[in-house]
């Protein structure tokens, strides 16, 4: 059954949404099409049946230094993954006629650039010490782009036609680019710091130390935020 504990699951994924929900901070579109009925059957199903892979470990992810050798260059594969998800993005948004207005063009300027970043990390700061799993590249990139389609989706569909309205709110909108700047450095300066720990084809494991490495578990995963500024 894994190591993981249903318990850490539904805590961290299931009950915040629960809560979100009753508080008022989350809500079903008021139009409930075909389309968008089906669009949020398919996040259900694809997200319980993810967890429940991982969970019972019938077939999990194998990346990092948990992975054997594999045949696709880990620069490249780490750029496609990285790539993908703002490619599908853009798709998206042209799909639902490429909306101009200013929350619109803000939403995908954030989303984009975060995965600007990752891919400029992927050529300039990483270091790797095997090749990837040409399934693992596919895997990943086909997860991480679905979670683009169905941001972009819900940001440009299901969020409204008085979607502009959130940016009328200056504080939410300063406090969510704070947000998300922040989360952005911090997401970098440890993958900076992750970086200089190993020398190339070294496959032993370091502790790391410096920066929040004393405070947080993984700083990175905790900084690497997208915000969407209607959630602030």
């Amino acid at each position: 059954m894994g190591d993981r504990p249903f318990i850490v699951g539904f805590s961290f994924g299931i009950l915040p949404v629960i809560l979100a929900y009753f508080k008022g901070w989350l809500w079903f579109p008021a139009e409930l099409t075909w389309e968008n009925q089906g669009f949020l059957i398919l996040c259900a199903i694809v997200t319980f049946s993810n967890y429940l892979n991982e969970y019972l470990q019938w077939y999990p992810l194998q990346y990092s230094k948990f992975a054997p050798e594999g045949g696709c260059p880990a620069r490249v594969g780490w750029f496609i993954m990285y790539s993908t998800p703002a490619v599908a993005y853009v798709i998206v948004w042209n799909y639902l006629g490429a909306p101009s207005s200013s929350y619109d063009l803000l939403m995908l300027g954030l989303y984009c650039t975060h995965f600007t970043k990752r891919c400029l990390e992927v050529l300039f700061v990483h270091k790797y010490s095997k090749d990837c799993l040409f399934l693992t590249v596919i895997e990943i990139a086909s997860f991480y782009s679905l979670g683009a389609v169905v941001t972009a989706y819900s940001l440009h569909r299901l969020s409204g036609p008085d979607r502009n309205s959130f940016l009328d709110d200056e504080l939410r909108v300063k406090v969510g680019l704070c947000i998300w700047v922040t989360g952005q450095l911090i997401n970098l300066v440890h993958h900076y710091i992750l970086s200089t720990l190993r020398s190339p084809g070294s496959y032993k494991y370091i502790v790391p130390t410096g920066g929040l490495f004393g405070l947080i578990v993984c700083p990175q995963y905790c900084g690497s935020v997208r915000v969407c500024l209607p959630s602030c």
